[in-house]
């Protein structure tokens, strides 16, 4: 089937040639044949019936049984029912609101567009839709009624009509389940856009489309126009020959196209191309053999004495009969399959017919005929004369101070107000001189030119023709002074200084009573203020009153107002009162205490103390961190004795000293002393001791080393396994068995080596000076494992460090004698030089980690 039907061919321009488009010619719309029809038309369109305010609407049209059997079919889906669209479309399937035009071909949902575009039938009570369910003769038929264009437009307007027929067996195609007729009528189109499709004036933006798309893309036919303005010629065009009329058949949803040379739905045969020998081809599609005196629809306009569907008159403006250029009763015909005017007699319309003209005269021409306008007219789109508005393009004589009125054929010049002349030269009226202007008595005229202006005069307001006192006091625009009182005349106003105030109204300054006694009525023990616009009299301090007349007050009277101490005397005075400390009590009466220490009471306090007398009583108060004994002195407080007297932390140490404390924080611990925090010494390698495959555990002041898996020690130093006993056994009893690695190694204790044989036996530490630390003036003595060294004769010391002995003088001054022996590993022994060894200072000597370390005790 062909994508897209040309329709240029077999096409007949019915109208008049000179002129387009001509209503006149337009398609009559088909009566609704029905019985019982409400209207001429069938019946209304059920939302135009309900409700007018709605636009864009649709209306579901079912039962179609009765009309069309088989159903419609589009697409291979067989419909039952419709949808009538106000935008002049008939949808399957569902309802179609789309307002602005879309392209035929190019539908994505199959339609019949009589006239796609958008239509409203808000505005009035004008303008209908209708549909004709036409049983009897197995049609329905759809008509647009004058409908005006979106939005409420109804200065142009379309009338055309959808007529759907069933063609029931005319089709003898076995394949064929659905076939019917389209019809499109046209007889009155003025408008092709709405407003909201960019149209103006129901002109331009998209303009309607019109046509059949069954929406596979395959299948479509647009009119003549349709998407351009010359869709409004429809009214003039058809496809058989009658202006406004298109008809067309639907087989399944497809198009037969006679004469396209493809064989489809509804055809036997296309262009001489048939089904076999025993098949003819119908009157649908015929082939085209000029002469055999049938017409081929579509391709020949004539055949032989046969004239095609619509050339069976000649053009307007002639009478008689067209004939055939194949024609023999034709002698001017060429023999072509063509239509030649020859037959046909030129009309002289302007004879036919009087008032062809209107304001101009008839000219007759081949075929038609043409008016030559009067003067004052011209020729307009249809050929007729109308009337110039000169006021409208501009080649009027008026003034430009004088309006122009178009008149049929003419036109008059009127000056405009304000002016007066003859309307070509106009000059202006001076209103104000004349006094013809309406300003108000208050107002002053000014003269323009046309006109005259009117401006209320300083101290009224208003358009100038009506012009009212302005309240300047009342409004905020007089210029009296904020100390001053306005008050409103007519065009005018006065200012006045309030009282208290002196000046023109305008300026106003502030009078100053208390400068001069006459001017105020203060007492004279009172203090005049002076204030903006008035004054203030305050009694002076001791007297009260109003300030006009002030009394003494007896602040002694009442203790609320004298400061007197309470171990004083207060003694009124004219204006004022004197304090005075009671005998026993010192001080200027309003601070009154007792007296001062002596010298020896204040001595007996003591140096941390501070004596004080309360009520004849001495007494010492001791400062920080002192506290009275039995005798009443002020002696030092151990606050570390008592928890609640110090502020130590209970991880720190508190150490007492003269007048106060200090705290220390424990060992594992860090702060200020009055706050201890656990010192992670996990976190900081240079805080623990712990070896590298050990695992360090923080705790509160502390903390622990455990080996890690696979090492053993007490996690300051983690080794590998322990040695077997046979092992640790070939060490020797000086020798401890290590495992590095896997080796086992021995390593001797200080004190010991390895012989050749790998045991561990003694160092003699004492056969060469650089193994022991004896003094010069000591003798080495070597151990077992170590060595001792004890200094010589007349030299004292601890035998690495050996001094002469100075007889017991000097640094021994109690006369106790220490002694002790260095050894190099193991406790050695206490020594005391004192008769009774209780009292004896003594030594404590022992070996740490292979030195000597000796503790000394001295008698305090």
């Amino acid at each position: 089937m062909k994508l897209y039907k040309q329709l240029c061919a077999g096409l007949m321009v019915t109208g008049a040639l000179a002129f387009s488009p001509n209503l006149a010619d337009a398609a009559d719309l088909t009566a609704c044949p029905a019985p019982g029809a409400t209207y001429t038309y069938g019946e209304r369109f059920v939302i135009t019936d309900l409700s007018r305010g709605l636009d864009d609407s649709s209306q579901r049209i079912d039962n179609l049984g009765g009309i069309f059997p088989s159903g419609l079919i589009f697409q291979g889906q067989n419909y039952s029912s419709l949808y009538i669209n106000i935008n002049g479309t008939i949808s399957f399937g569902a309802a179609r609101s789309t307002y602005t035009p879309e392209a035929i071909p190019g539908l994505n949902y199959p339609a019949l567009a009589p006239f796609f575009a958008d239509a409203d039938l808000t505005a009035d009570l004008v303008g209908d839709i209708y549909t004709c369910r036409d049983t009897a003769n197995q049609q329905i038929i759809f008509t647009w009624d004058r409908v005006g264009y979106y939005n409420k437009k109804t200065d142009k307007r379309n009338s055309f009509q959808l007529i759907m027929r069933n063609s029931g067996d005319q089709c003898q195609d076995p394949n064929v389940t659905s076939t019917f007729d389209v019809e499109f009528r046209y007889n009155r189109l003025e408008w092709t856009t709405g407003d909201a499709s960019g149209g103006t004036g129901g002109l331009g933006g998209t303009p309607a489309t019109a046509g059949i798309d069954a929406g596979d893309t395959v299948n479509a036919v647009a009119l003549p126009g349709s998407g351009t303005a010359a869709v409004l010629d429809l009214v003039n065009l058809s496809n058989v020959g009658e202006p406004g009329v298109f008809e067309y058949r639907v087989a399944d949803g497809t198009l037969p196209n006679c004469g396209d040379g493809v064989e489809g739905l509804c055809e036997e045969c296309d262009l001489g191309v048939d089904n076999g020998p025993d098949s003819a081809c119908t009157s649908l599609c015929t082939a085209a053999t000029c002469g055999d005196g049938f017409v081929h629809n579509g391709v020949e306009e004539c055949d032989g004495e046969v004239l095609g569907t619509g050339y069976d008159a000649c053009p307007q403006g002639y009478s008689g009969t067209p004939l055939c250029n194949n024609d023999p009763a034709n002698t001017a015909g060429d023999g072509t399959c063509t239509v030649s005017t020859e037959g046909c007699v030129d009309v002289d319309e302007c004879q036919q017919a009087s008032n062809l003209c209107p304001n101009g005269t008839c000219v007759n021409t081949p075929g038609s005929y043409e008016c030559a306008c009067d003067a004052g007219y011209e020729i307009n789109g249809n050929g007729q004369c109308v009337n110039i508005d000169e006021c409208a393009n501009g080649t009027d004589t008026c003034d430009p101070n004088a309006t122009c009125t178009d008149t049929d054929g003419s036109f008059d010049c009127a000056c405009d107000a304000g002016y007066q002349g003859d309307g070509t030269t106009c000059a202006d009226v001076d209103e104000c001189a004349n006094g013809t202007d309406t300003c108000d008595p208050n107002a002053t005229c000014t003269n323009t030119d046309g006109g005259f202006d009117c401006a209320c005069d300083a101290g009224y307001q208003g358009d100038g023709e009506t012009c009212t006192n302005i309240d300047e006091c009342a409004n905020g625009t007089d210029t009296c002074s904020t100390n001053a009182t306005c008050t409103d005349t007519v065009g005018g106003y006065e200012c006045a200084c309030d009282a208290g105030y002196v000046g023109d109204g305008e300026n106003c300054a502030d009078v100053d009573e208390c400068s001069d006694a006459a001017l105020n009525t203060c007492d004279t023990n009172a203090s005049c203020t002076n204030l903006p616009g008035t004054y203030a009299c305050t009694c002076d301090a001791g007297y009260q009153g109003d300030g006009t007349t002030c009394a003494d007050v007896d602040e002694c009277a009442d203790p609320a107002l004298n400061d007197c101490d309470a171990n004083a005397t207060c003694t009124n005075t004219v204006g004022s009162f004197t304090c005075e400390c009671d005998e026993g009590y010192v001080g200027d009466g309003r601070a009154c205490g007792d007296r001062e220490c002596t010298e020896e009471e204040a001595a007996a306090c003591g140096e941390t103390g501070s004596c004080g007398v309360s009520d004849n009583v001495v007494a010492c108060v001791c400062g920080d961190g002192f506290e009275l004994d039995a005798d009443g002195a002020c002696v030092d407080t151990d606050e570390c004795a008592d928890a609640a007297l110090n502020t130590c932390d209970a991880n720190a140490t508190c150490t007492n000293t003269d007048g106060g404390f200090t705290c220390e924080c424990a060992d594992g611990y860090q702060g200020d002393g009055t706050t201890c925090a656990d010192v992670d010494e996990c976190s900081d390698s240079a805080l623990n001791n712990c070896d590298a495959n050990a695992t360090c555990t923080n705790t509160d002041g502390g903390f622990t080393c455990e080996c890690d898996e696979g090492y053993v020690g007490d996690g300051t130093t983690c080794g590998d396994r322990d040695c077997t006993e046979e092992e640790a056994a070939a060490c020797g009893d000086a020798g401890s068995c290590t495992v590095n690695d896997g080796v086992v190694e021995c390593a001797c204790a200080e004190g010991y080596e390895l012989d050749a044989n790998g045991a561990c036996v003694d160092t003699d530490e004492c056969s060469d000076a650089a193994l022991n630390t004896c003094d010069a003036n000591a003798t080495c003595t070597n151990t077992d494992g170590g060595f001792t060294c004890e200094c010589e004769d007349g030299f004292e010391g601890d035998g690495t460090t050996c001094t002469p002995d100075d007889g017991g003088e000097g640094e021994n001054p109690d006369g106790d004698v220490d002694s002790g022996v260095v050894s190099g590993g193991g406790l050695v022994g206490c020594s005391s030089t004192t008769a009774n060894p209780a009292e004896s200072p003594w030594t404590l000597v022992f070996a740490l980690g292979g030195a000597l370390v000796a503790i000394r005790r001295r008698k305090r």
